[in-house]
């Protein structure tokens, strides 16, 4: 029997109980899982505070400034950061 290389992928969103979606990347001959792929950093929601539930760009930038500078959340500041910078771009 013949190995599958996973050359060709296919993804589709899926909603996690928190809310929060990420993208499940599967082989498209063999249907093997192959990782998951973060969502796109402006549809992220902030689930605490004034902006709770919102997209990251529908939050005011001087918010998002501040809370990259003053949250001790590595992953939300790396989400944070990736936005800005997408913005940028």
């Amino acid at each position: 029997m013949k190995e599958c290389l996973c050359i060709e992928t296919i993804s589709y969103p899926v909603v996690f109980k928190n809310g929060i979606t990420h993208y499940k990347l599967e082989c498209v001959d063999c249907g093997r899982f192959i990782k998951w792929k973060p969502q796109n950093s402006s549809e992220f929601k902030l689930w605490f505070g004034k902006h709770k539930d919102k997209k990251l760009k529908e939050i005011p930038h001087d918010y998002l400034m501040w809370l990259k500078e003053n949250n001790s959340n590595k992953k939300l500041v790396n989400k944070v950061n990736n936005y800005l910078e997408a913005c940028v771009a």
